[in-house]
Formats: C-alpha cells, sequence, structure tokens
C-alpha cells in the first residue's frame, strides 16, 4: 500500500478509523467566509490539490465541513481516479460535522470503485450501521472486479446480518454471479427468495435469471421461464436466442426471430449479431451470410461486430480468400475495422502466404493507428514470417511497444523454422532480460532449436530443466521438439527411445509425433535397423512397440519372427501382445495359428480375452474369407459384442460380398449407434439396392439430418522438409495441383467397388470436392519432386477406396512410397500395393 505522509489536522479522528493526526502549525491562505462553498467550487474545477490545503486551513482555525461537502470531496477523488487524493481525503474525516451512514457509505464506494476493496472492505467492516446503499457499494466493488464467489459471500451475510432485501439493481449482479459460478443450488435459492420478495414481475430480474440458467446448462428451466413470462423486452428475448445459440441450437433460435415480431418486438441490431456470431463460430457459414442479408433487408447496417464474426468464421472454415473479400465489402461500406478484425485479416493473409495482401493489411493498420495494438502486431509479425520476410517480421516486432509472451514466441519460433539457430538463441537472451517471462511454449522451441543446431547436450539440459526449475510440465509438443530433431538428424533409433519413454510417461502423441515417429520407422525398417541391438534392456513395452511397428508396415513375417524371439529371450507375452499376434496372423492369412494364439492366451498365459482380442479374430476370419466362422465366433463370444465387433464382421462381409451377414452386422450396429450418420447412409444404400423403401423412422431421419451438418470434414497433414502442412476436402487454395490431379485416370476415383456398398465416413469427390489425401500426395509431387520419394500423411478419416486405388497407382507410377495413416489403421504403399492387402 502506497504510504501517504500524514497531513496536517487539528482534530483528532473518530476512533476505529485507520488515519489519525495531530495539530501542527502551518500557514495557509485564508478561507472565505463559506468554506464550503469554496471548496464545492474547487471540485467542481477539478482543483482537488487546493481543496486538500483548504481542508488543513479549516482545520486550523478549528471550522468543521458538512458532509455533503465531504461527500462532494469523495466523489471529486472518483470522478479524478485519484485514491491518493482519496487517502488524504480520508485521513480528514475528523473535519466533518458529523459523520453518518451516508459519508461512510460514500467513502466504502470510494475505495470500492477505485478497486481499492481491501480499503473498502476494511471501512466497511467498522461501521455500525450499514444499509441498502453500503451493501450494493461493497456488492458492486466486488462485482466490477469480477471476484464472483465474494459477491455471494457478501449477499448472504448481507440478508443474514442486517436482514437486508437486494432491490432491483442489486438482483442481476447477484444473479450474474451465481452464473459466473455455475453454482445452480445457489440460483434456485436466490430464485426463491426473488418471489417471495416480490421481483418475479420485474423484466429485467427475470432476464438475469433466465441467463444464469442457460449458463448452467439448465435449457429447459430457461424456456419454462421464458414461456411463463408476462412481459418480454428486446433483452429478454435476445437472452432466450444467446441461450439457444449458446447450446448449438441455432435453428429453433433462428425461428424465434418471426416470433419475436409477432410479439410486437422488433430485432436490434444486437439479436442479428448474436445469429450471425453464432453461426459463424458453429461453420453455418451460408447460413450466417443469408442472415446478414436479411438484416439488411430491415433496413439494418452491419456494424463491425457483423463484419468481424463473418470474416473470422470464412477464416475458420477454410475460405480464406472470401474472408479478405469480406474486409474488403466492409471497408466499401464505410465501416471501420478494429483491432480483432485486422487481426483476422492478417492471419488470413499468413495462412494463403500472400505477402502483397499482407503489405496491404499492414499499410491499414498503420493509417487507422492500429499497429500499436498488440494483437495486430503479433499477427503481421506472423503474416511475414510465413512469407519468408524474417527482416520485416523483425522490424515490426521491434515495433511493439508492449510486447506480450506470443510476439516473443512467435519471432523466436519463426527464426528457428528458417533455420537461425543463432538468431533465436540471440532473442532468447533479450526476452529473459524483458518484463515477459518464458513459458512451456518458449522452452519446446529453444529445445527445437538446439537440438537442429547439433547442440544435444543443450536441448536435454533444456528438457531436464523445463520441470525442475522452471516448474513447467513437459506437454506433448516438448517430447516432440526432442523426437523430432533426433529424426532430422539421422538419429532414429534415439527418436524410438524417446517416443518409448514419451509412451511410459503418460504423454498422449499428437499428429506430429505420429508424423515423426513414421519418418523413424521408415528409414529404420528400410535400412533393416535392429533398434534392440543398442538397447542394454528390452522390457515388454519394447517388444510389443517392434512388433506393433512390423505389423502396421504390413511385415507380418517379421514381427511373428520378433514374437517369438521375445519368447525365447524369457519374457512372457500380455495383452497388448497377443493383440498385434493375432492381427500378424491375420495378415499372413493364417487363421489357424491365429486360432491357436488367442487359446494359448487364456490355457497358457492366463490373460482374459478383450474387446480388442474379439475384435482381432472377427478380422482374422474375415481376411481369411471365413464369414460364417466369423459369426459363429460372435454367437458364442461370453461378452455382448460392441461396435467394433460388428464393424469388423461388417467390413469382412462387404469385401467378400455376403450381403445377408452384411445387413445382420448393420442392424447390430444400428441399434449400438443409433445416431451415427454413417451407419444410417449404409442402411439407405441397402434398402435402395433391394428395392425396398428405407425403413428408417423419422426419429433416424432427422438424426442423420442433423449429423450431417457437424459431419468432420476430411483433412490430411503432410510432413515435408521439417514442415507439416494441411489440406481439407476440396481446398482450392493451392489451384495449381488440380492440373497434376486431372492426369490421374478418372477410373481409380470410383468409390463402388463393392457392389454399391461404400463404408465411406466423408462425402464422394463429388459433392465435397477432392479428398484431402490427394491434395496432399499431389502437393509433395509438384512442390517436392525427388526420386525415391517417401511421402507421410496422417488422416483425420477412413480412406475411401477411389483413393486407395488412387495411393497404390501413384505408388507404382511415381516410385514412390506413401505411408498412410487414416482413422482406421497404417498404410503402406509401395509398387502399386498396399500393406494392408486391400482389407481396412
Amino acid at each position: 500500500m502506497e504510504v501517504i505522509k500524514p497531513p496536517i489536522p487539528i482534530v483528532p479522528t473518530k476512533p476505529g478509523y485507520p488515519f489519525e493526526f495531530s495539530p501542527k502549525p502551518t500557514k495557509l491562505s485564508t478561507i472565505p467566509l463559506f468554506p464550503d462553498s469554496h471548496l464545492d467550487k474547487l471540485c467542481k474545477k477539478g482543483r482537488l490539490n487546493e481543496a486538500i490545503l483548504a481542508l488543513d486551513s479549516i482545520a486550523v482555525r478549528g471550522c468543521k465541513v458538512k458532509p455533503r461537502t465531504y461527500v462532494n470531496l469523495l466523489q471529486s477523488c472518483i470522478d479524478t481516479k485519484s485514491v491518493k487524493l482519496g487517502r488524504e481525503v480520508h485521513a480528514r474525516i475528523g473535519l466533518v460535522e458529523y459523520v453518518d451512514a451516508f459519508v461512510e457509505t460514500k467513502l466504502v464506494s470510494m475505495y470500492a470503485k477505485l478497486c481499492y476493496l481491501d480499503d473498502a472492505r476494511r471501512v466497511f467492516d467498522e461501521m455500525r450501521e450499514r444499509n441498502l446503499f453500503t451493501w450494493s457499494a461493497m456488492i458492486g466493488g466486488f462485482y466490477r472486479a469480477k471476484r464472483w464467489e465474494e459477491v455471494l459471500e457478501l449477499f448472504l451475510l448481507m440478508m443474514k446480518d442486517d436482514g437486508i432485501v437486494p432491490n432491483q439493481v442489486l438482483w442481476p449482479k447477484i444473479l450474474e454471479a451465481c452464473g459466473n459460478c455455475k453454482n445452480f443450488e445457489m440460483t434456485k435459492v436466490v430464485h426463491s427468495m426473488v418471489i417471495r420478495c416480490g421481483f418475479s414481475c420485474s423484466i429485467r430480474v427475470n432476464n438475469s435469471i433466465f441467463d444464469v440458467y442457460v449458463k448452467c446448462g439448465k435449457l429447459d428451466l430457461a424456456k419454462r421461464l421464458f414461456e411463463n413470462m408476462d412481459k418480454r423486452d428486446v433483452v429478454t428475448w435476445n437472452a432466450v436466442i444467446s441461450g439457444l445459440c449458446y447450446t448449438g441450437q441455432v435453428k429453433e433460435a433462428t425461428k424465434l426471430l418471426d416470433k419475436m415480431r409477432e410479439e410486437g418486438t422488433e430485432p436490434g441490431l444486437l439479436t442479428w449479431n448474436i445469429l450471425i456470431a453464432s453461426c459463424s463460430n458453429l461453420g453455418e457459414i451460408d447460413v450466417a451470410m443469408g442472415l446478414m442479408k436479411e438484416m439488411k433487408s430491415f433496413g439494418i447496417a452491419p456494424d463491425v461486430f457483423t463484419w468481424t464474426a463473418m470474416i473470422s468464421g470464412l477464416a475458420h472454415n477454410n475460405r480464406r480468400d472470401q474472408a479478405l473479400d469480406f474486409f474488403r465489402e466492409m471497408l466499401l461500406a464505410g465501416v471501420n475495422p478494429n483491432a480483432v478484425t485486422v487481426t483476422i485479416a492478417a492471419s488470413v493473409c499468413a495462412s494463403l502466404r500472400s505477402l502483397n495482401k499482407g503489405i496491404e493489411i499492414h499499410a491499414f493498420a498503420i493509417k487507422m493507428g492500429l499497429i500499436d495494438n498488440v494483437l495486430v502486431g503479433n499477427s503481421v509479425v506472423n503474416m511475414y514470417s510465413k512469407c519468408g520476410q524474417l527482416e520485416a517480421a523483425q522490424e515490426v516486432f521491434d515495433t511493439i511497444k508492449d510486447k506480450n509472451l506470443y510476439s516473443w514466441n512467435s519471432m523466436i519460433g519463426s527464426y528457428s523454422q528458417a533455420g537461425y539457430c543463432d538468431k533465436a538463441c540471440e532473442l532468447f537472451m533479450k526476452m529473459q532480460e524483458s518484463d515477459v517471462l518464458p513459458n512451456v511454449v518458449t522452452w519446446n522451441i529453444m529445445i527445437s532449436v538446439h537440438i537442429q543446431n547439433g547442440d544435444e547436450d543443450q536441448a536435454m539440459d533444456l528438457f531436464q530443466r523445463i520441470e525442475k526449475d522452471n516448474k513447467f510440465k513437459r506437454n506433448t509438443a516438448t517430447w516432440n521438439s526432442l523426437i523430432d530433431g533426433y529424426v532430422h538428424r539421422g538419429d532414429q533409433g534415439r527418436a524410438l527411445e524417446v517416443f518409448r519413454q514419451m509412451q511410459s510417461s503418460g504423454v498422449i502423441p499428437n499428429v506430429d509425433t505420429v508424423l515423426s515417429i513414421l519418418s523413424a520407422c521408415t528409414s529404420v525398417l528400410a535400412a533393416r535397423k535392429n533398434i534392440f541391438d543398442i538397447m542394454s534392456s528390452k522390457d515388454i513395452i519394447t517388444w510389443n512397440s517392434i512388433i506393433t511397428g512390423y505389423v502396421l508396415h504390413g511385415l507380418s513375417t517379421i514381427a511373428l519372427y520378433q514374437f517369438d524371439h521375445m519368447k525365447k529371450s524369457g519374457l512372457k507375452p500380455d495383452s497388448n501382445t497377443f493383440v498385434s499376434v493375432i492381427d500378424a496372423y491375420s495378415l499372413s492369412g493364417l487363421a489357424d495359428k491365429g486360432e491357436l494364439a488367442f487359446s494359448s492366451m487364456t490355457e497358457e498365459y492366463g490373460i482374459d480375452p478383450s474387446p480388442e482380442h474379439y475384435s482381432a479374430m472377427v478380422d482374422l476370419y474375415g481376411r481369411s474369407g471365413k464369414i460364417r466362422e466369423a459369426m459363429d465366433f460372435i454367437e458364442d463370444m461370453p461378452v455382448e459384442p460392441d461396435s467394433s465387433i460388428w464393424e469388423a464382421l461388417l467390413t469382412a462381409s462387404r469385401i467378400h460380398r455376403n450381403f445377408r451377414i452384411f445387413v445382420h452386422a448393420l442392424n447390430h450396429l444400428l441399434e449400438l449407434e443409433p445416431g451415427n450418420h454413417l451407419i444410417q447412409r449404409l442402411r439407405g444404400q441397402v434398402d435402395a439396392l433391394i428395392g425396398k423403401k428405407s425403413e428408417i423412422d423419422s426419429k433416424m431421419r432427422k438424426l442423420e439430418k442433423e449429423s450431417s451438418t457437424i459431419r468432420n470434414m476430411g483433412q490430411s497433414w503432410i510432413e515435408l522438409n521439417n514442415r507439416v502442412y494441411t489440406f481439407v476436402a476440396g481446398d482450392k487454395s493451392k489451384p495449381h495441383l488440380y492440373p497434376w490431379l486431372h492426369g490421374i485416370p478418372k477410373s481409380l476415383s470410383k468409390s463402388d467397388f463393392c457392389d454399391g456398398l461404400c463404408f465411406e465416413e466423408e462425402d464422394s469427390e463429388e459433392i465435397g470436392g477432392v479428398h484431402s489425401e490427394k491434395l496432399a500426395m499431389a502437393f509433395a509431387l509438384v512442390e517436392f519432386p525427388k526420386k525415391g520419394q517417401c511421402i507421410r500423411i496422417v488422416k483425420n478419416l477412413r480412406m475411401c477406396e477411389g483413393c486407395h486405388e488412387t495411393a497404390k497407382y501413384i505408388s507404382m507410377a511415381y516410385r514412390c512410397e506413401i505411408f498412410l495413416n487414416d482413422s482406421k489403421r497404417l498404410h503402406r504403399f509401395s509398387k502399386g500395393k498396399c500393406s494392408c492387402r486391400d482389407y481396412w
């Protein structure tokens, strides 16, 4: 707390107040005959320092000031936001003729409004009498500071200690605190008190209760309250529309517009913005555009929030060129963008690697005076970095006055990715001298910098220190920094060893981890390198990792050899081992030996089969074409089959064209997953094939319709030259890839290989555009062509059969290897064949 030199008083303060002083003679200016009027004039003119001196002169003369005058002085301190002068005035409270609850309340209010809540609480606790206004001042202070728990604590004390009931202004604040604390039980108590105290007819209070129920996830209660309200204003309608949007019910929210008008309330700009922003956030961009047009037809002009919501939605849904078009339309409409809009636009330019457009955005930010905003500055730095203009990025970085953590991390990361390790280290040193402390992201970048620069010891030192010295928890990216560094240094064995340690520590790998490990495994297997020879000890995790690795790459014979070698070394297989072993026998077409392995699990090793083992056995029978045996195996299982088992049977019966078993498996999947749009689509295909009217009832149709709106978009990631690139289905950001794709035989893209039963997780290319893995393969071969290329891709959905055939063709025609890990399995395409042997 700031220490203030005591002023010159003449009257001792009332016991209990924090500031007391003793008389001391001083030479002061003459005070007019009416000191209160003089003080009021000084307050109005903002001359508070003179008012303090005048108070001291009044003290010397032995005079007093009226409570109203003293309150005006406190209000002036509030208006000028000066707690220093407020404390000076507080120290002279002994000059007031009489200190009543009104004066004390104003003192509490002064400290509370200036956010000095501890001071406010001390004055508040020493008051002999507290009224509604005093409690309101205290609660209001904690409310503005967003200290929600303390707001509720004060509310309960107010009711319990003084028996004071909140008024119409205070109830909404208390209710908002309930909502932000997600305290549903307290909300029910407050709601019942609102009713008992006679405030249930207040629209403002009801709106607050409605909002809290939405925040607590009790939309049914919110709807019931809405329907029972006698009066509704535009805030009420906005609250219910916002609540529906908050829970993803945008279509229902949109329907309320007509009902709102019917009841005589016209939707305002805020109403439209709530709907447009919600649709954009949920990816319903076309719906949002329609709402924007409808909004204009009612004579309501979009504001900066409307435009920003649309630009953000387009940017985050891979319609980046359109996002920039909207930015231009916004300027033409005469609406000035804010810092958020410019930040998004600059980020779009970074994603598109569009330097010219990025420079325009930068110039506009300077013209609008927004470049000093740290968010804008950071986005411009990122744009120049992504476009390879590091000098320009550094210049903008240097002009950012209040650099935040992202500013430093972005610039250091840019130098790191470009290979300028010395520059990255230099900037890291400067960061440590600044007011901004590095976080785990910074340390991850520096680990990557050092290991790429060949300084393994320094990288490992940072890796160890990250938790010991800085008390940061290592995350997935921390491990990835080491793994990726070792891979690109050619030390694949060390990379796989770190990956094993990562798994043992319980850290979950992500896409980047998978891509690095794919690269490591490829090099290891291609060179026939035995990693285990350099390892001092091999536990069950080590053996399982190598066996699984060979199975993933389709090398079932080597996997089974390693299994035998493991048993000879004296180690007993565990549950995970047998999943891989059964898969290996399945790949080899050795169903009989797979059956023996399954039996030995229980008989020799006492391992109870899990759903993964049962599913592997169904897959084993299915690959061998033993569909009847697979069906019998499922019927004899001691546990209820889950979705994975029926899906394995579905795959087997589809590939071997056993329509009856296919329908049987499909019906069971429908029972287990009635909301799965993929299973519903297959059911529709079956009905269409047999010329039967679909048996899917209206409820299922509704589920299918709803799920299709949120269906995952096919997305692929590819690692090339130490960078990860992302592609989505129908991506038009790289139009130069399409002529290359047109050279692929069209017959390969057909997906109706199995008599019309297409087990696909995404729309056909005729509907959703070219699939993402094709774009990734084209990008690798067009942008980075080289002899004997190895392409590594990860996809979030199952490959369709057309893309699978295309990958086989490309691997043969371009003499390359393609490793593609989809949601079902790892595919290794080489010389026109796939490791899955066309069974996935």
